[in-house]
Order: structure tokens, then C-alpha cells, then sequence
């Protein structure tokens, strides 16, 4: 009598499909903590330039040389560049590199990923302005108005 050592074909396709199933319901739980902290640290990103935008203009009070993200924007807009989109907001709702005035300006880091890969965020953008307010757009273009909702965009 010869003794069988191994697996079978079709015990290794039960277990394979088992872990397939498992992996699936695992993904999107992943996904969306993940999404959280790019957001997070978006926020973190147009804190970060609005302090250089400060420090710019300090630097260059009689000049009238404005800040631009493409010369002097902090290294969290290059790391981020994948999944957001950072500017400051145009008259025609186009995002900019320079900022139109020394006094008021309003910078928006916008996603780029597909509300797919964003499940459970229904924002599709944070704003930052000049006097210091948070704001969210969401992925509709409408804009948040309660602070709850701007929060949970911030996180």
C-alpha cells in the first residue's frame, strides 16, 4: 500500500479560494484608513505652505515677487503629487501655480484618485485660505459648509 504525501489539486484549489475571499473582504477595510491618512496629510501639506507663503512674503516685504509653488513650495507637495493636486484657486475655478495676490489667496489640494478608491470620503478636495479657515469641496464640486463635514474631510 503506497502512502500519499502532498495535496490534491482540488484541496488546493478550496484553500486558494478561500484566501482569495478573505483577501477581497480585507482590501477595502484597508483601503479606506489609507485614504484618511492622505488626506490628513494633505491638510498637514497646505498648512505647511501657507507657512512658507508667510515666510516668503516676509522675506520679500518690499518686493512684490510672488510665492510660487513650482520655485518654493515644501517637499510634501512632491511627495503627495501622486494623489493630490495642490494650487492656489483661480477666478475660473483652475488651480494655479502662483498665488494672485500677496493679501488673499486660497490654496486647494484636489485628489486625484477615482471616488472608487476613495469609498466612504466623499471629499474630492481641502482648502486652506489666507485668514487661516479649513474648507472642503467635495467630489460633486459642492462646497461644505458644516463644520462637521469640513472636519471629517481633515480629519
Amino acid at each position: 500500500m503506497s502512502q500519499r504525501t502532498g495535496f490534491t489539486l482540488l484541496e488546493m484549489l478550496v484553500v486558494l479560494t478561500i484566501v482569495a475571499t478573505l483577501a477581497l473582504l480585507a482590501v477595502p477595510g484597508y483601503q479606506q484608513p489609507l485614504q484618511s491618512v492622505r488626506y490628513s496629510e494633505a491638510g498637514a501639506c497646505l498648512i505647511r505652505i501657507a507657512s512658507a507663503i508667510e515666510r516668503h512674503h516676509a522675506a520679500t516685504a518690499s518686493d512684490n515677487e510672488p510665492f510660487s509653488l513650482a520655485h518654493q513650495a515644501p517637499d510634501c507637495v512632491t511627495r503627495l503629487s501622486r494623489q493630490f493636486a495642490f494650487g492656489f484657486m483661480g477666478a475660473e475655478g483652475a488651480l494655479q501655480p502662483d498665488a494672485p495676490s500677496r493679501t488673499s489667496w486660497l490654496l486647494q489640494a484636489e485628489s486625484l484618485t477615482s471616488p472608487a478608491a476613495s469609498a466612504g470620503i466623499p471629499c474630492g478636495a481641502l482648502t486652506f485660505s489666507h485668514t487661516g479657515r479649513r474648507g472642503a469641496i467635495g467630489r460633486e464640486g459642492q462646497v461644505f459648509s458644516s463644520a462637521e463635514a469640513i472636519r471629517r474631510c481633515w480629519h
